[in-house]
């Protein structure tokens, strides 16, 4: 399965969450994790989340799920699994599938991400035309949400809500939202939509949003065409007291189940599915509060996913041809929950499943 996008500014939104679960302890300022070789890291427990081997298959909750190598996006909604794929026609389509890997469902898809809300209980993308998209647990079908986008391409970038069917008719008050950029000429223009069929332009000083936290919060980046981007932050229009900051330190990842915490990278754009280095930062005011740092040249750390508040799944790629799954706790502690392999572990860039 090829990397979706590569670690640059109009990559970082491709990064995804994990997970939920009670806030974690507060990380050490200090720590640093240095993974050197993973073939000495002590064994963990297996991800709380799902993942996809080289083989195209699912490992989720002791069970395994076929879905072959055609997939490239794959998120869990409860006992369906729902995917992103390359068909046969190199179209692309959103198909949702049993527990035996079988379709049951298939939906016209243009390009962009699936994504998912906290409660893991929705999962959003864009059609053609832009159309957002929502498929909700105990819901048969997906409906689509009416939004001025258009014919202009759009991507899904996050859901908050939990309830699609129901709520007040208000764009942030029940119901569920869906947070999407549209791309107008060389402009990634940030927007919401509600379940209700409201929708409204969002962050006018971000260039390009990244993500979005449980409550409305947003990251993303100012001068994105710049080759010295900085970070923004946005506190949700509803909070009693509105708070935002810019800095050109680090480029934003994605924020913690709970939104305290956001993963970031550094200030440099760079080309490559790999990084060397990823910290994790108070998402409220940017102080770094961990730092996860690889030896240039001996191990790339790939995809990084929240499994829960307080540890991150990383893939990574060691020179000596193996791959695994390493779970990094705010504490500073790593294990390994899957591998070591033998291999590269090129192809499996998105191998851990889309989490909020």
């Amino acid at each position: 399965m090829p990397s979706k996008r590569s670690v640059a500014v109009s990559c970082l939104a491709a990064l995804a969450l994990a997970g939920c679960g009670p806030s974690g302890p507060a990380a050490n300022p200090n720590t640093k994790v240095t993974v050197v070789d993973i073939d000495k890291l002590p064994s963990g427990p297996s991800p709380k989340i799902g993942w996809i081997d080289a083989n195209g298959t699912l490992h989720i909750r002791s069970k395994t799920v076929p879905l072959g190598n055609d997939v490239f996006d794959v998120a869990v909604l409860g006992r369906r699994i729902v995917v992103k794929a390359l068909t046969e026609s190199s179209d692309n389509e959103v198909q949702v599938r049993d527990l035996s890997g079988d379709i049951t469902a298939r939906y016209p898809h243009s390009d962009g991400r699936l994504v998912t809300n906290a409660r893991r209980n929705v999962v959003a993308w864009t059609g053609a035309g832009g159309v957002v998209w929502v498929l909700q647990a105990g819901h048969d079908a997906a409906v689509d949400l009416t939004h001025p986008s258009g014919d202009a391409a759009a991507d899904t970038i996050g859901v908050t809500g939990k309830d699609c069917f129901g709520g007040p008719e208000e764009v942030r008050g029940g119901g569920c939202s869906v947070y999407f950029t549209v791309q107008r000429g060389d402009k990634s223009v940030p927007m919401v939509v509600s379940s209700h069929g409201f929708s409204e332009r969002i962050g006018s000083r971000l260039d390009e949003l990244i993500d979005v936290s449980p409550d409305g919060s947003l990251v993303g980046i100012r001068s994105a065409s710049s080759r010295h981007p900085c970070a923004r932050y946005e506190s949700p229009t509803t909070a009693k007291v509105m708070k935002s900051y810019e800095r050109c330190d680090f480029l934003p990842g994605e924020f913690s189940p709970d939104g305290a915490r956001l993963t970031a990278y550094g200030p440099i754009v760079t080309e490559g599915v790999a990084t060397d280095v990823i910290t994790v930062r108070n998402s409220r005011s940017g102080k770094k509060l961990l730092t996860m740092q690889s030896p240039k040249g001996k191990v790339s750390l790939y995809r990084v996913a929240w499994e829960d508040n307080a540890h991150l799944l990383a893939t990574v790629d060691q020179d000596e041809g193996s791959w695994a799954i390493v779970r990094i706790g705010l504490d500073g502690k790593a294990n390994v929950a899957v591998g070591p392999r033998k291999g590269s572990f090129s192809g499996l860039a998105d191998a851990l499943t889309v989490q909020p």
